[in-house]
Parts: C-alpha cells; structure tokens; sequence
C-alpha cells in the first residue's frame, strides 16, 4: 500500500454578510437590514432553518438585492439542497454578475449537485475575477487531483499557496510530487506542512511513505508513528508502520500493528486486509 491521498479538501463555506446599502435609508430598508442581520445570526449559530426564513423574507422584500439571493442559496446548500442552491447563486450572479464569491458559492453548490465539470468551470470564473482567490484555487487543486490531473492539480496548488500559506494544500502539493515520483520535491512540501501544522497527521504520514520508498524504513516507522499518535484510528498508517518493522525485523511490533489494522480497518478493504491476515500467519499468530 503507497500513501492515502487526501482527495477530500473541506469546502471553507463563505456567508457573504455584506448587505447592499450600509446605513438603512427609509425605514423599509432598515426592516430588510434587521431581517438579513437576524438570518446571519441564526446561520452562525447553525440553524440554517430559522436562517433559510429570514433571508427568503428579505430577498421577498428586496429582490434586486444580491446579497440575499446568495445568503438564502447558502443555507440552502447546508441543507444539502444543492439544485435550489444553485438557482439562488444564478440569481445573485445575475443581480452583480462580477462578484466572485458568488461564482465560488455556486460552484460548490454544483459539486454538491455532483457535476464536477461545471463546479470546475464556476471555481474558474472565480479565480478570473479575483486572481488570489485561495479557496477557488483550492477547491481546483483538489478536484484536479482527484481525476489524476497533475500538472492543472500542481499549478491551482501552487496558487492557493501564493495567495495564504496553508498546511493542508503544502500537503496536497507534496501527494501531487510524491505521484509523480518526485520525492525530494513531495518531501520539501510535506515537511512544510508539518512547519505550519505539526499536529496534522497526513503529512507525517505521506512523508513516512517518501522515507520508505527511500530505502530508509527507520525514518519511515518515526513518521509513521507520529502519524498514529496524532490519529489512532488512521488504518492505512498501522499497515505501512508494520511494513517498515519487518523490514527491521522487529517482529513483534509488526504483528501488533498489523492486529490494529485488521481491527480498525473497514472490511470492504480486502486485499490490503488479506494481505495482513497472510502476513501474520507466516509470522506465526
């Protein structure tokens, strides 16, 4: 088993809280304002319910307001409501047709719809309109090295980091190089991410993975083991942390990694898991 590639960047969900007049002008805006301030309330609270109702009232009241539109779509896409998310994004991009959070937010709610191309396409038009657009980037990166596009996964990588420092694309950059057999390069990233986040499991483990394939299976176990300690439930590290024992002969180490494999690992992955089973009785459990 190689390394686990982190395919699954968590969208950071922007709410866009800007209203579109900043000091009410007649008492009816004031009204909307109140409502659009109370749906922000409830939605950091995380009843996107109560939200939903405050902002479709304003937008009701103020349909020109694009803001509204967005913020109604937004908690429509909490709700998991993805096709009703995306009407809500077109509207808001049809009232202010350059904002690009609102390209962004309509791309998520695509990806959320499961159509990846068009999701590409809206992440695209965000990053046109606002060029440091970290998040944009981000989500590119990570849909493009889902489908095993590098060179477009590396470039999209590489401006998110231009935009803001972050362990978690470092991470991404280094699977990107670690793909494509580049291992001083993966590792350069990896040990980067560890700079910015030393408590995030995956790049000790992605770099436990580089130092193995290196030939060095005892750099290898010390990633690996920070790995597990950082996230005791990561199956995939108590595979390769058994690997790398062996490799040292130390026996028993091996075979109680490999038990807590086969303890917390999901049953459908099979091969690995019959691999580990094989390997204890040739050890002789």
């Amino acid at each position: 088993m190689s390394h686990s590639m982190r395919t699954g960047f968590t969208p950071i969900i922007l709410l866009c809280v800007t209203i579109g007049v900043a000091v009410p002008a007649t008492a009816q805006d004031a009204g909307v304002d109140a409502l659009n301030q109370r749906g922000i309330r409830y939605y950091s609270q995380g009843n996107f319910v109560a939200a939903l109702d405050q902002f479709q009232q304003a937008a009701r009241r103020s349909p020109e307001n694009p803001e509204y539109a967005n913020n109604v779509g937004m908690c429509y896409l909490q709700m998991q409501r993805g096709r009703e998310a995306i009407a809500m994004f077109e509207r808001a991009i049809e009232l202010r047709t350059e904002a690009p959070l609102y390209h962004y937010n309509l791309g998520l709610a695509q990806l959320q719809a499961g159509n990846r191309t068009a999701a590409v396409q809206s992440f695209l038009h965000a990053t046109r309109l606002e060029p440091g657009f970290f998040d944009a980037w981000a989500q590119l990166g990570t849909l493009y090295l889902g489908s095993g596009e590098l060179d477009q996964a590396e470039t999209a990588f590489q401006r998110a980091l231009a935009a803001q420092p972050n362990h978690e694309i470092e991470n991404h950059l280094g699977v990107v190089y670690l793909q494509r057999q580049d291992y001083a390069r993966a590792r350069e990233h990896f040990e980067a991410s560890i700079r910015l986040n030393a408590n995030y499991h995956l790049p000790h483990y992605n770099l436990g993975v580089v130092k193995q394939r290196q030939g060095d299976p005892a750099g290898a176990e010390q990633s690996y083991q920070r790995a597990i300690e950082l996230k005791p439930d990561y199956f995939f590290a108590y595979y390769n942390i058994a690997l790398v024992q062996l490799a040292q002969d130390k026996v028993d180490a091996a075979r109680e990694n490999l038990e807590t494999f086969l303890r917390v690992s999901p049953a459908d992955l099979t091969r690995p898991r019959e691999d580990a089973r094989n390997r204890l009785s040739e050890l002789g459990e």
